[in-house]
């Protein structure tokens, strides 16, 4: 019976073609006696139809579905063809789907083909789902991450040697041909160093979100009125003061995890260059608020002919300031602003 699944398909399409044209004519029918104002004639056979098809639909569906990616897609195209996420999603569809089935006929104590068919189904992709994690293992773009280093790749080679006499790339390979190596033996270590790409995979989609959120980010300035000058906007850095925060405490977490050795060097270089500018940063506001107290007081001639050698350092350090904050001001990209020299 399951081999004449695309012919029952096809039956059940026919149905639906004249249901759908019986719907038709009722609307019509009812659109006449509307106008006429006679009441509704009502057509619960139909409605009783359009319920009863939809299970044998959905399971004959599936049967071609279970055809098309089980035994064709997903065991025949090379494994560089697959999705892994997609895989997954779809067969967990399918699986429960075909579980839900078998229960509905299962309650239909007459109807034993179709039943039969559902159950047959569930066994089938329960055989299946062994191939699955198999694919989800070969096919982890971790593997071939361009971020990472081949040791898991590597790895995934020394555990099929199989593939070197094969003349092939894993990728050009399909779950056919493993198979024929009865690769699911290997499953257990497959998904272990799968599991361990995915979780380096991670850490280094973190560290370069950490990077990328650094991009937009503004050491924005507004103008002190009447003095020619600038000071950091309260708003924007307490933004920076968030970001550093927040990457502060992701670097050094991190830093500590096996899953992030292969790149050590880069998150210790980061973690120094986040605490430098959060150095950086307290300094600047203190001397910033310092400058702000001070620069009203040495504005006035009586207080410079008073303290001449005081003015004379602050007049040092306002020119510094100002020089500074102008170049700021230019070019507020938190990325070159961290690159200053002066702020080292």
């Amino acid at each position: 019976m399951i081999r004449k699944a695309p012919k029952y398909s096809e039956q059940i399409e026919e149905i639906k073609k004249t249901l759908l044209r019986l719907t038709k004519e009722m609307e019509h029918i009812h659109a006449q006696q509307t106008d006429l104002e006679h009441a509704l004639n009502e057509y619960p056979v139909l409605a009783e139809l359009k319920t009863k098809i939809k299970p044998y639909e959905e399971l004959w569906k599936l049967r071609n579905q279970f055809d098309a990616k089980c035994l064709n897609e997903w065991i025949n195209s090379p494994l560089g063809k697959l999705d892994p996420e997609v895989v997954q999603q779809e067969f967990t569809q399918m699986i429960q789907k075909a579980g839900i089935l078998a229960n509905t006929f299962g309650n239909m104590p007459n109807i034993t083909r179709p039943r039969a068919v559902a159950q047959a189904l569930v066994k089938l992709l329960m055989k299946f789902k062994e191939s699955v994690p198999i694919i989800q293992a070969l096919c982890n773009p971790a593997l071939s991450s361009p971020g990472l280093d081949d040791t898991n790749s590597q790895e995934i080679f020394d555990t099929l040697t199989f593939v070197n006499d094969e003349g092939q790339k894993l990728e050009e390979m399909t779950l056919q041909s493993l198979r024929n190596y009865e690769v699911e033996k290997y499953k257990d270590k497959l998904e272990e160093i799968s599991e361990r790409a995915s979780k380096e995979f991670s850490n280094h989609k973190t560290m370069v979100k950490m990077k990328d959120d650094w991009g937009p980010l503004e050491f924005t300035c507004q103008e002190v009125t009447g003095k020619d000058s600038y000071i950091l906007n309260g708003e924007a850095v307490e933004l920076i003061q968030t970001t550093l925060d927040d990457h502060i405490i992701k670097t050094q977490t991190m830093k500590g995890s096996p899953f992030a050795k292969f790149m050590l060097p880069q998150i210790v270089s980061w973690e120094n260059s986040l605490i430098q500018t959060q150095d950086n940063l307290d300094l600047w506001l203190k001397v910033q608020a310092v400058w702000m107290y001070l620069e009203p007081v040495f504005s006035s001639e009586d207080i410079i002919s008073q303290m001449p050698v005081e003015g004379s350092k602050f007049k040092e350090v306002n020119i510094a300031w100002h020089n500074l904050m102008n170049r700021i001001n230019e070019d507020p990209r938190a990325l070159t602003v961290i690159e200053i020299e002066e702020l080292g």
